[in-house]
């Protein structure tokens, strides 16, 4: 993996689970932060998820504006930076396709990869205000599962909530074509 995602603390990690969760109050506990404000490759999808502030992301050498509300999907294989902003809140949430194979079908997966394709959509999603609270409230699902239960059940609830909130997301982003 070109960028893994280390923390010092007890979290699960992208490269043992294939899938990973950060509150953007935690980037600053990365190893190696400066590493995130450089221009650098994933081996994984991402998505952040602005709840508070604003500021910008550079996706491919493009920057995207973002404030509450946004998400900026990245796609394995992008170039991408932070512009670390201690007053934006949210989340990003990183996995590998293996995440999904895992549990969805062929079909399943490559639809939801779909949303990714940046010759289709554009990497950035505007919610209005009546979609920020469903999205918040899967993302926090998928923290609650990773930090708080973490069971022999949290994977497969994990990959069930990621799917949908791709999904949902997309449908966002059909509606406004």
């Amino acid at each position: 993996m070109s960028i893994t995602l280390h923390r010092t603390h007890n979290y699960l990690k992208l490269q043992q689970s294939n899938f990973d969760i950060v509150n953007f109050q935690d980037l600053d506990k990365f190893e190696s932060e400066e590493i995130l404000t450089k221009n650098h490759k994933v081996d994984f999808y991402a998505l952040i998820f602005i709840t508070e502030g604003k500021g910008k992301h550079s996706i491919d050498f493009s920057d995207y504006e973002y404030d509450k509300g946004t998400i900026l999907a990245i796609r394995k294989d992008q170039m991408h930076r932070f512009y670390l902003n201690k007053a934006t809140k949210g989340f990003l949430l990183c996995f590998k396709e293996e995440f999904l194979n895992s549990y969805l079908n062929e079909i399943e997966v490559a639809n939801a990869i779909q949303m990714f394709n940046e010759l289709l959509v554009s990497p950035k999603t505007q919610l209005k205000d009546c979609d920020f609270e469903s999205i918040f409230k899967l993302i926090k699902g998928i923290e609650k599962e990773v930090l708080v239960v973490n069971d022999i059940y949290s994977f497969k609830l994990i990959r069930s909530l990621l799917h949908i909130l791709i999904t949902l997301i997309y449908r966002i982003k059909s509606t406004r074509l």
